[in-house]
């Protein structure tokens, strides 16, 4: 079968290979790849500055797929039916978060596509007990994002709290930023703004305008100062010291911030003493945990979440290229992989 392989942890160092089609254990799915979404990860992998312990490796950890087999001992499951996945393969199952349903921060966990072979490829071989059956009404392309609209779901419906009168900011305007605009309103949210950065204008901050939010630019100052002390729920989403600090100049006084976008500088400047004294609440999110799924699963399946738009790349897994430049460069907000 084709597969989209990191061969060695350097820059590049990936290519179309020809491998062999998994074999599912007894506890296993085999799936037959439909849709694969490229997230930010999945470039850090190709600049070498996110290291893979097993190389070569398939890498792909945003997927959607047909059951092709199933495993001897799996249950609830038939071939032909739609899934997506999970990436928290190999938690250990008996540490304090594995034991209370947070098996997405096992120390050992290890996740498809970074550390297992992932969905860009024709086939990959999945636990059962990380699938989730696709409602209807969702395509297979949407299916790909389930698993970012989870990792949202769980930073700001299941960490966090929204509530009919709150006016919320999100910080970044990637994909992780403009789905949690999406989630804020789709629980209600009195107002919902987004703030980027001019560059991000052209295209995701376009998009925002095009699903209904009113968008900023961090670098219209005059704007931006209206705006500050005005909200009462941050949701950072660009990982950017200069995204804290603005998120946190957005807050009114007591209220909350959410931290979902992964920083990869290794230390972060935010503005400490600002967010003690407006006795700000910061909640740090990551992963997602299984019920984000299933609320994620149910807010696309009943429109309130649309997937289709952020899609601004569907392209067979050959070209691959196109996608991951056109994203590296902020073209583009979602890039969609078919194997």
């Amino acid at each position: 079968m084709r597969a989209l392989v990191k061969t060695a942890n350097e820059p590049n160092c990936m290519e179309i290979r020809e491998i062999e089609k998994p074999v599912p254990r007894d506890q296993e799915l085999l799936i037959r790849v439909l849709g694969a979404g490229v997230c930010g990860t999945d470039l850090h992998i190709r600049k070498g500055e996110w290291i893979c312990e097993k190389l070569p490796l398939v890498m792909g950890h945003e997927f959607c797929g047909e059951i092709d087999e199933v495993g001897r001992t799996v249950k609830g499951f038939k071939r032909g039916e739609r899934v997506v996945v999970e990436p928290h393969h190999s938690t250990c199952g008996i540490c304090e978060y594995c034991l209370t349903g947070r098996r997405h921060l096992c120390p050992d966990k290890k996740a498809y596509g970074v550390d297992r072979n992932g969905g860009f490829a024709e086939y990959v071989a999945v636990d059962a007990n990380l699938a989730h059956k696709l409602r209807e009404g969702i395509s297979p392309e949407e299916g790909a994002l389930i698993e970012p609209t989870a990792i949202v779901c769980h930073g700001v419906l299941i960490k966090g709290t929204i509530r009919c009168t709150d006016r919320v900011a999100v910080v970044g305007p990637g994909p992780i930023g403009i789905l949690s605009a999406q989630v804020a309103r789709a629980v209600g949210a009195a107002e919902v703004i987004v703030v980027g950065i001019r560059k991000d204008r052209e295209t995701r901050l376009k998009l925002c305008e095009e699903l209904g939010f009113l968008s900023y630019e961090a670098e219209n100052t005059e704007a931006i100062e209206k705006l500050k002390n005005m909200y009462d729920v941050a949701i950072e989403a660009s990982g950017f010291s200069k995204g804290i600090g603005l998120a946190i100049d957005l807050l009114k006084k007591d209220k909350q911030l959410i931290t979902i976008g992964i920083p990869m500088e290794e230390h972060s400047s935010v503005p400490w003493e600002q967010a003690v004294k407006k006795s700000e609440t910061m909640i740090c999110s990551y992963s997602s945990s299984y019920m984000a799924w299933e609320m994620a699963l149910t807010l696309v399946s009943s429109g309130k979440i649309k997937l289709k738009p952020l899609i601004t790349h569907l392209m067979p897994l050959e070209d691959w290229e196109k996608a991951f430049d056109a994203l590296e460069i902020g073209k583009g907000v979602k890039a969609v992989l078919r194997p």
